[in-house]
Protein backbone atom coordinates (compact mmCIF):
# COMPACT_ATOMS: atom_id res chain seq x y z
CA UNK A 1 0.00 0.00 0.00
CA UNK A 2 1.15 3.45 -0.47
CA UNK A 3 -0.11 6.79 0.27
CA UNK A 4 0.16 10.56 0.20
CA UNK A 5 -1.37 13.88 0.41
CA UNK A 6 -1.59 16.66 -2.65
CA UNK A 7 -3.47 19.94 -2.32
CA UNK A 8 -6.13 21.00 -4.84
CA UNK A 9 -6.58 25.06 -5.95
CA UNK A 10 -10.00 25.89 -6.81
CA UNK A 11 -11.25 29.57 -6.93
CA UNK A 12 -8.41 30.73 -4.57
CA UNK A 13 -9.02 28.13 -1.96
CA UNK A 14 -6.59 25.18 -1.54
CA UNK A 15 -7.72 21.75 -0.80
CA UNK A 16 -6.29 18.29 0.20
CA UNK A 17 -6.93 15.22 -1.26
CA UNK A 18 -4.97 12.01 0.83
CA UNK A 19 -5.36 8.58 -0.93
CA UNK A 20 -4.45 5.09 -0.14
CA UNK A 21 -3.83 2.97 -3.22
CA UNK A 22 -3.43 -0.87 -2.76
CA UNK A 23 -0.56 -1.55 -5.43
CA UNK A 24 -1.84 -4.94 -6.48
CA UNK A 25 -4.74 -4.00 -8.41
CA UNK A 26 -4.03 0.14 -8.49
CA UNK A 27 -7.50 0.62 -6.67
CA UNK A 28 -7.77 3.29 -4.60
CA UNK A 29 -8.83 2.05 -1.18
CA UNK A 30 -9.61 5.34 0.84
CA UNK A 31 -9.32 8.68 0.22
CA UNK A 32 -10.62 11.90 1.89
CA UNK A 33 -11.27 15.39 0.75
CA UNK A 34 -10.18 18.56 3.43
CA UNK A 35 -9.75 22.29 2.79
CA UNK A 36 -7.17 21.79 6.05
CA UNK A 37 -4.37 20.23 6.60
CA UNK A 38 -4.67 19.09 10.37
CA UNK A 39 -4.09 15.87 11.83
CA UNK A 40 -7.65 14.82 12.20
CA UNK A 41 -7.87 14.75 8.47
CA UNK A 42 -4.73 12.41 8.53
CA UNK A 43 -5.78 10.10 11.52
CA UNK A 44 -9.21 9.90 10.17
CA UNK A 45 -8.65 8.83 7.06
CA UNK A 46 -5.78 6.78 8.33
CA UNK A 47 -8.29 4.69 10.71
CA UNK A 48 -11.16 4.23 7.53
CA UNK A 49 -8.15 2.62 5.38
CA UNK A 50 -7.16 0.39 8.70
CA UNK A 51 -10.18 -0.83 9.39
CA UNK A 52 -10.57 -1.86 5.91
CA UNK A 53 -7.64 -3.75 5.71
CA UNK A 54 -8.14 -5.42 9.36
CA UNK A 55 -9.88 -8.03 8.20
CA UNK A 56 -7.17 -8.92 6.24
CA UNK A 57 -4.74 -12.56 7.24
CA UNK A 58 -1.50 -10.99 6.67
CA UNK A 59 0.57 -7.66 7.60
CA UNK A 60 0.21 -4.18 6.11
CA UNK A 61 3.35 -2.92 4.32
CA UNK A 62 2.56 0.98 4.16
CA UNK A 63 5.06 3.30 2.15
CA UNK A 64 4.91 7.10 2.28
CA UNK A 65 6.94 9.86 2.53
CA UNK A 66 8.38 11.46 5.69
CA UNK A 67 5.52 14.20 6.16
CA UNK A 68 4.88 15.81 9.70
CA UNK A 69 2.18 14.07 9.63
CA UNK A 70 3.77 10.59 8.97
CA UNK A 71 6.04 11.01 11.71
CA UNK A 72 4.23 12.18 14.21
CA UNK A 73 3.47 10.18 17.54
CA UNK A 74 -0.49 9.68 17.19
CA UNK A 75 -0.07 8.45 13.63
CA UNK A 76 2.70 6.17 14.67
CA UNK A 77 0.54 4.97 17.68
CA UNK A 78 -2.41 4.17 15.25
CA UNK A 79 0.07 2.18 12.75
CA UNK A 80 1.39 0.28 15.98
CA UNK A 81 -2.05 -0.59 16.89
CA UNK A 82 -2.74 -2.22 13.77
CA UNK A 83 0.60 -3.83 13.25
CA UNK A 84 1.22 -2.01 9.83
CA UNK A 85 4.94 -2.14 9.16
CA UNK A 86 5.99 1.18 7.74
CA UNK A 87 7.94 2.25 4.45
CA UNK A 88 9.30 6.17 4.46
CA UNK A 89 10.99 7.81 1.54
CA UNK A 90 14.18 9.33 1.93
CA UNK A 91 13.81 13.11 2.72
CA UNK A 92 13.33 15.38 -0.07
CA UNK A 93 12.84 12.51 -2.46
CA UNK A 94 9.39 12.23 -4.39
CA UNK A 95 10.63 9.53 -6.44
CA UNK A 96 10.64 6.91 -3.56
CA UNK A 97 7.03 7.65 -4.01
CA UNK A 98 6.69 8.03 -8.00
CA UNK A 99 3.37 5.75 -7.51
CA UNK A 100 1.47 7.89 -5.91
CA UNK A 101 2.71 10.97 -7.26
CA UNK A 102 2.36 9.89 -10.92
CA UNK A 103 -1.05 8.94 -9.40
CA UNK A 104 -1.95 12.33 -8.11
CA UNK A 105 -0.27 14.23 -11.62
CA UNK A 106 -2.90 11.95 -13.80
CA UNK A 107 -5.81 13.33 -10.92
CA UNK A 108 -4.50 16.47 -11.34
CA UNK A 109 -4.66 16.55 -15.41
CA UNK A 110 -8.21 15.35 -15.26
CA UNK A 111 -9.10 17.87 -13.22
CA UNK A 112 -7.63 20.79 -15.13
CA UNK A 113 -9.31 19.00 -18.52
CA UNK A 114 -12.46 18.70 -17.16
CA UNK A 115 -12.60 22.27 -15.49
CA UNK A 116 -11.21 23.98 -17.99
CA UNK A 117 -12.74 27.25 -18.95
CA UNK A 118 -15.33 27.92 -21.86
CA UNK A 119 -13.84 29.54 -24.75
CA UNK A 120 -16.13 31.34 -26.70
Amino acid sequence: MVSDITYIKHKGKCYYLICYLDLFNNEIIEWELSDSLGMKFVLDSAKRFLEKQSVLDYPILLHRDQGIQYTSSAYQALLREYNVVQSMSRVDNPKDNAITESFFGRFKDVLRFQFRPVIG
